[in-house]
């Protein structure tokens, strides 16, 4: 899913993931109003960074999956490192249009709800 979003170029995936975020912000915003939206602009972005901190890391532990740790470490060190380098600068691009998106919902979101609260 990475590479076909990354072939896509940064307007695309802009465009992709704004419209696949709206109907859940319209959702939350339903149900919650402007509070729905930042709290979704903020699991948003939680899930952003975790995606950001884990997607290079080893499936799994040493003590429940011992060979398939072992297979994945072995396959780790056979990858060129110039690939693994282009392939985390292109997840990087992705993942700072999905944190822009992310963020600005949860500004917003709360921005309007404190302003409304005044």
């Amino acid at each position: 899913m990475w590479k076909w979003l990354v072939a896509q170029g940064p307007t695309f995936n802009a465009a992709l993931i704004t419209v696949v975020t709206m109907i859940p912000a319209l959702l939350a915003f339903s149900i919650l109003d402007w509070l729905g939206v930042g709290l979704l602009g903020v699991i948003g972005l939680l899930i952003a960074v975790k995606v950001d901190l884990h997607e290079d890391a080893v499936a799994g532990d040493m003590t429940r999956m011992s060979m398939v740790y072992r297979e994945q470490l072995a396959e780790r060190a056979r990858r060129d490192p110039q690939q693994v380098a282009a392939e985390a600068q292109a997840r990087a691009r992705v993942l700072q249009v999905v944190r822009l998106i992310f963020g600005t919902l949860a500004a917003t979101g709360f921005g309007i709800r404190l302003l409304s609260a005044l």
